[in-house]
């Protein structure tokens, strides 16, 4: 299950970066476990193997999040420090351009 759990985030990105037709499915199954929960929550307590199984699901759903939103910031800091580097460079150039 730890195997899975690691891995999870990993072919998630892969199948956004990749995949155009996992868009839809990557969220619909993301909104059916956060149901799920939420339905299982809204009943009377239950204690035992499924409520543990919804705080694993609900914990991988937000680690996951987390580490796409992580990995997006990532892209954005590089993105960022690559238009400032090309930006100091055509400046550079400029510089040394004949009139």
């Amino acid at each position: 299950m730890q195997t899975a759990v690691y891995l999870l985030p990993y072919l998630i990105l892969n199948a956004v970066c990749h995949g155009e037709e996992a868009h839809g499915g990557i969220a619909q199954e993301i909104l059916s476990v956060l149901n799920a929960v939420a339905e299982e929550n809204s009943g009377p307590a239950v204690h035992g193997v499924s409520g543990q199984q919804s705080e694993v699901c609900i914990q991988t759903i937000f680690t996951l999040l987390e580490n796409l939103g992580q990995w997006v910031d990532d892209v954005e800091q590089e993105l960022a420090l690559s238009r400032a580097l090309q930006s100091s460079a055509s400046k550079q150039q400029g510089k040394y351009d004949l009139p």
